[in-house]
C-alpha cells in the first residue's frame, strides 16, 4: 500500500511539472533511475536557490527554474531548466555559461556537452544537466537524455544578427559568441570592454572571440538604446567624427581597429592583430 502511494504521487509530481509547461524529464527518460528530489523557483526566490548568481540571470530576464535530482547507487544527476523571457535571454545566458567552443566541433545548435555537463538553449529555456557518474560511459548516455528533452521544446531558438551568417568569418565562430544585456553581463563575459559601455544604455552586444593560431580578433555587433549612447561610445573608442551609415568598415587611426555603422543603426567594430588586420577585415565581407 505504501509503495503505492508512493507511486501515485511520483506520478502525480510529474504530471504537475507537465501541466506548468517546463520541460522536465520522466523516469521513462531516465531508467533504473530515482526521483530524489524537485525544487522549482519564480521571481525573486531564485536567490534562495543560486544567491550571488541571481541578478545575471534577473538582467537577462528571470521567470522561473526547475530543478531535478535522480539518483542510481552512488550516481546522481541534476537537470536544471530555467524559463526566460525570450529565446535570446537563454542564448545570452547560455553563452556566458560555457567557454569558446573550438570550430572544429561538429555539435549544432545552442548545445555544448563537456565534463559531463550538458547546457542547452531552447526556445526561452536555459538547460543545464550534470552528471556525476562512475561509469564515464553513461555521461554519453545523459548527453543523448538530454538531448532529446531540449528537442522536446517546440520554441523558435535564438538568432543571431544576419552578419554572423554571412561573414564567412563569423559562421564558424556562431556558437561561441556571447549576448551581453547590461553591466553583469558585461562583467561576466567581456570585462575588458566593460570601461567602454560604462554608464551607457544598450540593447545588446554580440561579442564573437576569433582566434586564428596565437591572434585573437573580436567582432562586435552593438545595439545602443539611443543614439547619444551610441555618439558616446563612438568618441571613447576614438572613431572619426561624422561617420555615415555604410557598408564599409572605417579604420580607426592609429589602432588596429575599424568599425562600421549600418543603416539600422547598430555599430560595428573589429578589433585584430596588426599583422593580419587588413586581410581579416577584407574576409569579415566576403560571402
Amino acid at each position: 500500500m505504501i509503495f503505492r502511494l508512493g507511486f501515485a504521487l511520483l506520478a502525480l509530481t510529474l504530471t504537475m511539472q507537465a501541466q506548468d509547461g517546463m520541460p522536465a524529464f520522466t523516469l521513462a527518460d531516465l531508467p533504473g533511475w530515482k526521483l530524489a528530489g524537485t525544487e522549482s523557483y519564480k521571481g525573486k526566490e531564485l536567490y534562495g536557490y543560486i544567491n550571488g548568481g541571481a541578478e545575471l540571470y534577473n538582467e537577462y530576464g528571470f521567470e522561473r527554474v526547475t530543478v531535478q535530482r535522480f539518483t542510481r547507487d552512488a550516481d546522481e544527476i541534476q537537470a536544471a531548466v530555467y524559463r526566460m523571457v525570450t529565446p535570446d535571454a537563454a542564448f545570452g545566458i547560455w553563452s556566458l555559461s560555457h567557454a569558446p567552443i573550438d570550430i572544429t566541433d561538429t555539435s549544432t545548435g545552442w548545445t555544448h556537452f563537456a565534463n559531463g555537463q550538458l547546457l542547452m538553449a531552447r526556445g526561452r529555456y536555459y538547460i543545464s544537466i550534470t552528471g556525476r557518474m562512475k561509469n564515464k560511459d553513461d555521461l554519453r548516455w545523459l548527453a543523448a537524455a538530454g538531448t532529446a528533452l531540449g528537442r522536446s521544446v517546440r520554441e523558435r531558438d535564438a538568432r543571431l544578427p544576419a552578419v554572423f551568417s554571412t561573414s564567412p568569418l563569423l559562421r564558424p565562430v556562431q556558437r561561441s559568441v556571447r549576448l551581453i544585456r547590461g553591466p553583469l553581463g558585461l562583467q561576466n563575459g567581456a570585462p575588458e570592454w566593460a570601461e567602454l559601455f560604462e554608464g551607457l544604455a544598450f540593447t545588446s552586444v554580440y561579442l564573437a572571440p576569433i582566434e586564428l593560431g596565437p591572434e585573437t580578433h573580436t567582432f562586435l555587433h552593438v545595439a545602443f538604446t539611443k543614439p547619444e549612447a551610441r555618439a558616446e561610445f563612438m568618441k571613447r573608442c576614438n572613431c572619426p567624427a561624422g561617420l555615415k551609415p555604410s557598408t564599409q568598415w572605417t579604420r580607426i587611426p592609429g589602432q588596429s581597429r575599424a568599425v562600421r555603422l549600418n543603416k539600422d543603426g547598430t555599430l560595428e567594430l573589429f578589433k585584430g592583430a596588426e599583422s593580419s588586420f587588413d586581410i581579416l577585415l577584407k574576409l569579415m565581407d566576403l560571402e
